[in-house]
């Protein structure tokens, strides 16, 4: 399902798509609660995650790199941290990308006596966005494509000096390969250098093929947390025809899950 899934939201142009947009849980505490970020190197793997190895632009004694670089490692030092583009709110509450936008619809499920809006009498900000009321529907015309549902939105950041990046990857790309498929021993094709990603705090992953689109049914809902205290949480609660995941960063509160990666995919010839 990862590779399909990865396969047809390619085509939206957005960046490689992660099926699995949550940093790995034995990751240093500093990098799981960011997530992905500019100057990431790592491998994009099978089950439709992206296995972070060390960051390119911070030094190698920082808590994300301490004990993960290669040996003779340089860090991107020639660049502008601060010359990124991008926005908080580039996905609103709600929102949605289709492989098939004209093929695959969307609708908001009403509150009903049996399953009435989830409210926190503390923090307003952790109610369940108006955009997504007691869950979102969706359906297909189509047999095959796929879907990333963003409940309470996402951002983007890109960082804008690219030719940078560019030269210091062609530099260093044969002593990555070296330490890659040397002492950690991953046997990788190539290897991805991160300039920007979109990320989120909630969201669902969805995929078909070979489907009959009639049979096509998915119902994201969100649900009250097992703590008080927690934030919210989201789950298919219907599922048909098509393999899906949902989760959050439940843990930081962050916008810490990478749903769009974009950068430099490196192969050394």
């Amino acid at each position: 399902e990862s590779e399909v899934y990865a396969r047809m939201l390619l085509l939206r142009k957005k960046g490689y798509p992660l099926w699995k947009p949550k940093s790995d849980e034995r990751l240093p505490e500093e990098y799981k609660r960011e997530g992905v970020r500019i100057g990431d190197v790592g491998i994009l793997n099978e089950f439709g995650g992206f296995d972070y190895l060390f960051n390119a632009c911070l030094p190698q004694d920082h808590p994300v790199n301490e004990g993960r670089v290669p040996q003779g490692f340089r860090q991107l030092h020639d660049i502008n941290v601060d010359d990124t583009i991008g926005s908080l709110k580039e996905y609103g509450p709600g929102s949605h990308v289709a492989s098939n936008p004209s093929r695959i619809y969307k609708a908001i499920i009403p509150y009903s006596e049996n399953n009435p809006p989830i409210r926190y009498t503390i923090d307003i900000d952790r109610s369940v966005p108006k955009e997504v009321g007691a869950g979102l529907s969706f359906s297909s015309s189509t047999s095959k494509g796929a879907l990333l549902i963003l409940p309470e939105g996402g951002m983007r950041v890109d960082h804008q000096q690219f030719s940078k990046f560019y030269e210091y990857a062609s530099e260093c790309a044969r002593s990555w390969y070296a330490y890659i498929n040397g002492p950690l021993a991953r046997g990788a094709n190539s290897i991805y250098l991160v300039t920007g990603c979109d990320k989120a705090r909630a969201w669902g992953v969805a995929s078909f093929i070979d489907a009959n689109p009639g049979h096509i049914s998915l119902d994201l809902v969100p649900s009250e947390p097992d703590e008080a205290g927690k934030p919210l949480e989201y789950w298919f609660s219907s599922c048909t025809a098509a393999s899906a995941l949902s989760d959050s960063d439940d843990v930081y509160e962050n916008q810490s899950g990478c749903v769009f990666l974009r950068g430099f995919k490196i192969s050394v010839q």
